[in-house]
Order: structure tokens, then C-alpha cells, then sequence
């Protein structure tokens, strides 16, 4: 599983934090190759980890190269879902593809992508982020700042519910008088974002105390905010917190003039904070503002976000998953690690070349395999990965491709 760097805290761009599958491991590369990290480290004077990253960059190209060949991504579009009192649905055909239009298919735990969510015909908002799930991965921990004596935000890879992580957050002491414990995002407090055009906002939550008070905070430059509170209905329990964010009250700093009417088209938040009333741990995944509800993936599922409402009505969802994302077939594997290895061949073929120019006839060549042998394994590695691929059927009628 890998990700990318952390956003740009500084502008409105923001990267992709999703579950990437890899196909192969590093092992695999070298035992098609017939090398390893330590011969490699020789031959490019990098160090252990350096060869572990390069490796592990033409395993992600060797993926997308057998995600073209085999079309995947699958896109499924607009299936039909129906909210009936369950804050939460399962995406996959059951009885929403009884005509069997796009076979027998199993989307959980593969989902990579939500395009659009329809409801009752009307298309939502994509939310912020876009992947849902960005301010709560591990690579967004050192975007968060935090408040309370002695608290801790953390990372936690085995308990989560979005992604490959959430944000566990503990409080061992209670607020000092007149202090608070509180978490914020962005730690610089410079988001400068206009909050507007999603009038909810959602996310996964577990609390280890549920008579804890929490309240959510959307801070203005001004030091002026809105906030809305929630707290767990019990303890140690994944729930999902719904709330709408107009009907958030208004706390003005300066104490001056009437309430505001509750509008963002002018107004930026520089941050959003979420603080807390007593000594407790709690975790939070999936966090975003969103048009009424909200995708955990790849997990596959779609959240209520309405407080004001009991989840119904007809949803369509339009989304692409991965059916290889969870168990890898062997075959699969095979090809992953002989494209890279043709790739990481030519990395080599590179190598040498330099090594000739610089130290020709030198004695550190006598570990170096000759350009023929280094070209010959590449166009093996090549063609042993499309009959890698081909056993699974790959350019056949009824096949993948």
C-alpha cells in the first residue's frame, strides 16, 4: 500500500492519500531479475533503502501497465442503492443488478474511486477532499496540531474504517480550569478555504468515554467561529457523526454587532478544530464537508450525513474498483514482478553503461553482467509477463483485456 506526499497546505491543491494495491513485493523483482538490494547497491552506489524505493517505483509502473492491458479499474456505473432507516450501505450489485448486466462482482474492500453520487436523481457535490478520507490517512498526523497536557494524535493502521488508518487521539488529563483539549487542521492555520459550497460535514468516530462533549469548530481568520457538538452514544464503537453545518452557532471574538446570517461565499476558514471537555481517547476516520453523504473506500460503503433526516430515499452510485485489489492471483504477481524487473533491467543496462565510461577496463566491471546477457533477460522477463498474463486470459474472447 502506498500514498502520496501531504498536501500543500498553502494552496487549494491537495493530493491523492488513497489505497494504492501493489501487485508484487520487492522479493518478487529480484527473484525474476536473478539479482539483489546488496548486488544493486554495488553496481548504483545507493544505499539499502534507496534501491528499496527505487524498486518499489517500477513495481507502481509495471501495475499501471497491467492495469491498461487488463482494463482495470472497473467502472461501475450508477448502481442503485435505496436508504431505508440504515445510515450506512454496502456498495456491490445484490438486488440492484438482478439482469446480472455487469456479472457476478464483489466491489468491498476493492473500491478505488467514487465519481459521482446520485440522489433521487440529483447529482451531489463531490465532497472536500475529494477523496474523503485525506485528513485522517498517516501521511496528514504532522498536519494536525494539538492542545491538552500531555495529548498525543497518533496514527493507528489497525483500527480503522477508511483507508489504511485513522486518527487516534488521546487526552490523559482533563482540561486545566479554564483550558481546553483540542486538535486542529491545518497546524499553521492558513487552510484559507471557503467552506460554502458543502453545507454538511461527516466522519467515523470512536470514543473510549461516551458522557465526553466535543465540539467541532470552523475557525475565520478573525479568530470569530461557528461550531456544532456531538459526543459518542457509546463507548468503543464506531459511529458515524452527521452534522449540518447552517445550523452551527456563531461565537464573534471581538463581541461586537448581531449574529450573522450563516454565509461562507465571502468568508475563509483558516481552520477547523475539534475540542473536547474531559480526560478520554477517541478516534476519528473519514473526515469531510460534504453534500449529505459521504464513501469510506476502499471499504466500499456510503454514509448518511443529515442529522435533520432518517436516511432515505434512492441513491446511484457511479465508482471503480480494483478485483484484484484484496487477493492477488499468482499469475498477476508473475507479470508485476517481470515488468519491473524489465524495467529495473534497464536501470542496470544504464548503470554499466556509466560504469564503462568512467572505469573501462577497471576492475570493478568483473561483477557487472555483460549489456547482451542484461538485454536478453529483458526481452525474456517481457514476454514471460504477457504468458503470465494470458494464463488468466488476457486477449482471449471471454478474458480480461
Amino acid at each position: 500500500m502506498v500514498f502520496s506526499q501531504p498536501p500543500n497546505e498553502k494552496t487549494t491543491s491537495f493530493e491523492d492519500f488513497r489505497v494504492k494495491t501493489r501487485y508484487c513485493a520487492e522479493g518478487d523483482v529480484y527473484y525474476a531479475v536473478g539479482t539483489s538490494n546488496e548486488f544493486l547497491q554495488k553496481l548504483g552506489t545507493l544505499s539499502s533503502a534507496q534501491i528499496t524505493t527505487l524498486v518499489n517505483s517500477l513495481i507502481d509502473k509495471a501495475d499501471e501497465r497491467i492495469r491498461r492491458l487488463i482494463g482495470v479499474p472497473i467502472t461501475i456505473r450508477k448502481e442503485g442503492h435505496e436508504f431505508f432507516n440504515n445510515p450506512t450501505l454496502q456498495l456491490g450489485p445484490d438486488r440492484e443488478d438482478p439482469y446480472e448486466v455487469y456479472g457476478d462482482y464483489d466491489p468491498a474492500d476493492k473500491v478505488q474511486e467514487i465519481y459521482a453520487i446520485y440522489y433521487n436523481e440529483y447529482r451531489l457535490k463531490i465532497p472536500y477532499p475529494k477523496n474523503m478520507d485525506q485528513f485522517t490517512e498517516a501521511e496528514a498526523v504532522d498536519g494536525w496540531g494539538i492542545d491538552g497536557t500531555g495529548g498525543t494524535i497518533t496514527a493507528d493502521t489497525t483500527d480503522f474504517m477508511c483507508g489504511a488508518a485513522s486518527l487516534s487521539i488521546d487526552f490523559p488529563h482533563a482540561p486545566a480550569l479554564g483550558g481546553v483539549n483540542d486538535i486542529y487542521y491545518p497546524k499553521t492555520k492558513n487552510l484559507h478555504k471557503r467552506i460554502y459550497p458543502w453545507f454538511y460535514m461527516g466522519f467515523w468516530f470512536k470514543c473510549s468515554d461516551p458522557t465526553a462533549h466535543f465540539t467541532f469548530r470552523i475557525v475565520r481568520s478573525t479568530g470569530s467561529y461557528y461550531y456544532g457538538t456531538f459526543n459518542a452514544q457509546n463507548a468503543d464503537t464506531w459511529e458515524v457523526v452527521q452534522l449540518n453545518v447552517r445550523r452551527f452557532q456563531f461565537v464573534n471574538i471581538g463581541g461586537e454587532g448581531a449574529q450573522p446570517d450563516f454565509n461562507w461565499i465571502l468568508t475563509y476558514t483558516e481552520y477547523f478544530e475539534i475540542t473536547c471537555d474531559k480526560a478520554c481517547t477517541f478516534k476519528i476516520d473519514n473526515f469531510c464537508f460534504n453534500d449529505g453523504v459521504f464513501a469510506s473506500y476502499p471499504q466500499g460503503t456510503v454514509c448518511w450525513c443529515m442529522p435533520e433526516w432518517y436516511p432515505t430515499g434512492r441513491m446511484q452510485i457511479t465508482y471503480s474498483f480494483d478485483p484484484y485489489a484484496k487477493d492477488v492471483p499468482e499469475a498477476l504477481a508473475e507479470a508485476a514482478a517481470k515488468f519491473a524487473g524489465a524495467r529495473l533491467l534497464d536501470w542496470m543496462i544504464g548503470q554499466r553503461q556509466q560504469k564503462i565510461a568512467f572505469d573501462e577496463m577497471a576492475d570493478t566491471l568483473a561483477e557487472s553482467p555483460d549489456r547482451e546477457t542484461l538485454e536478453n533477460t529483458r526481452r525474456r522477463l517481457e514476454a514471460e509477463a504477457y504468458d503470465a498474463l494470458e494464463s488468466m486470459g488476457y486477449k482471449t474472447h471471454s478474458g480480461i483485456g
